[in-house]
């Protein structure tokens, strides 16, 4: 049963909500297909039976939920609202759209943009993947974080698998542990936002974490960039720049990786500082888009 939640008081890691509402309402979303899991969530296709009523000609929604052992852990339900809050006002369509927060039967969910392709991940392990602009496709990954940033969020963990390849378009999804930057006060500063999730909770993934992250520094926007390049060369040789050595195993390897096919030298420039180990060598992903756009 779906509930209107009141995050007014939700300034604790107490059980998410403190009280939910009765409702005799039937179930709002009709659940169909599973389309993935991660390490804390699964992510379902499914029919909002709402926007069906009304005749809306697209009613098909993604639904995010917490999987069964997750789902009575107060920071996990905790987190899955701040994953809502933080994204939003994402507003680009390089990047998943979020709809709404909702409760039912007292299990927290998410609606978002039911996203038609795969993800870059899996097309990256496909034996015969179809062929795309792989260059135009790397530009949109760099040309949604900008929008990102400036919105004052780092994503917090870029990676094939949160890249999806969507026909004319490529967009970042799965905000879970992106972080608020320090600059943007007044998110950093409301109860939501400010609420530390649990360290037993998932971190980001270390093939595609900087050097400093991995050393223990908090997400940054040189962080985004440094993992968004490993990612978009992945996507444009099919090989993870490092051989998936962790940034620290690569610098104590010396390993450079090499020019991209069909990447100009000026591209090359730039996305092989994004994959700097040090954060002041790495450009702004706008700076990278504007390279990269066809």
């Amino acid at each position: 049963m779906e509930n209107i939640i009141d995050f007014t008081d939700l300034i604790s890691p107490a059980p998410f909500p403190a009280k939910a509402l009765p409702d005799d309402r039937p179930a709002r979303f009709l659940l169909g297909q599973a389309l993935g899991e991660g390490s804390m969530c699964e992510v379902f296709e499914a029919t909002d039976q709402s926007r069906a009523e009304w005749g809306d000609p697209r009613p098909k929604v993604a639904i995010k939920k917490l999987l069964p052992e997750f789902r009575q852990n107060a920071h996990a339900r905790l987190a899955l609202a701040q994953e809502f809050f933080k994204a939003r006002d994402l507003l680009h369509p390089g990047v998943v759209r979020m709809y709404d927060l909702h409760l039912e039967d007292n299990e927290p969910m998410l609606s978002m943009e039911l996203l038609r392709g795969q993800t870059l991940r899996d097309y990256l392990a496909s034996p015969s993947p179809p062929p795309i602009p792989r260059l135009a496709a790397a530009a949109g990954i760099f040309a949604a974080l900008s929008h990102i940033h400036q919105k004052g969020l780092a994503h917090a963990d870029l990676k094939p698998g949160n890249v999806f390849l969507c026909p004319g378009r490529t967009v970042i999804f799965d905000f879970n542990i992106s972080a608020v930057l320090p600059s943007d006060r007044e998110k950093a500063s409301s109860p939501i936002q400010s609420l530390v999730t649990s360290k037993s909770l998932p971190g980001h993934t270390v093939a595609y974490a900087s050097l400093e992250r991995l050393q223990g520094a908090p997400p940054t926007l040189a962080d985004d960039i440094f993992a968004a390049s490993a990612t978009a060369y992945e996507l444009l040789t099919g090989r993870h720049p490092f051989s998936r050595l962790p940034a620290d195993q690569a610098a104590q390897k010396r390993i450079v990786p090499g020019r991209p096919d069909g990447l100009s030298r000026k591209g090359w420039k730039y996305l092989s500082a994004g994959l700097s180990l040090r954060p002041e060598k790495r450009p702004s992903a706008g700076e990278i888009c504007r390279v990269f756009a066809p």
